[in-house]
């Protein structure tokens, strides 16, 4: 995200595994979590399918959290593909559904537990979900920017209102500004109810 933001050329903190340009380390990155996340799944299925409760409970949200955070990761650098392009707005929906992924994650730790495990990841300081989901909110404000500014009301009419009303045009503004994060959430709903039909 920072190396995103400042418009860097190379991750530098990615060096370490794959040296060269930001998309060769995205590309190589999203690579190597697809098949990340195809064999977290596996995994999942089996400790669940053994029906041994301490298992389920303990390794099951590991793996859930996992899981999120796989999917989470994927739709960013499926995000930063698409900024790369130029496709900001496929970007800004990317960052949105990554978001929603690292909040499916973080709820994945405290799924299923009990006793005295049941606050045991309330703190998740090490594993920081909660912060990475503010920080792509952040990103999504900046993409939102870039791609909307300086008017602020293409996005906004394209993605919350509903196809009957995107081309009337006020001259006045009478409405709230959403976040960017709410503009997706308006879009995502709308899109779920357009596909259920």
């Amino acid at each position: 995200m920072t190396s995103w933001v400042r418009g860097d050329e190379s991750c530098h903190e990615f060096d370490f595994m794959k040296t060269g340009s930001i998309q060769s380390q995205t590309d190589w990155y999203c690579n190597l979590l697809e098949g990340c996340r195809k064999g977290i799944s596996t995994l999942r299925d089996k400790v669940l399918l053994t029906g041994d409760s301490f298992l389920c409970e303990q390794l099951g949200s590991q793996l859930g959290w996992l899981e999120g955070a796989c999917e989470g990761a994927i739709h960013f650098c499926c995000a930063f593909r698409a900024k790369l392009e130029g496709k900001l707005m496929n970007a800004f929906l990317e960052l949105g559904r990554s978001a929603d992924a690292y909040t499916t994650a973080k709820k994945g730790l405290s799924e299923g537990l009990s006793g005295e495990w049941i606050t045991f990841y309330d703190n998740e300081a090490l594993s920081d979900t909660g912060n990475m989901i503010t920080l792509i909110k952040a990103v999504m404000e900046s993409v939102r920017i870039l791609g909307e500014g300086p008017n602020f009301f293409n996005w906004h009419r394209e993605l919350t209102y509903p196809d009957e009303d995107k081309n009337v045009v006020l001259v006045t503004n009478y409405e709230r500004r959403h976040s960017a994060y709410e503009m997706y959430e308006i879009w995502k709903e709308r899109h779920c109810e357009d596909s259920s039909r």
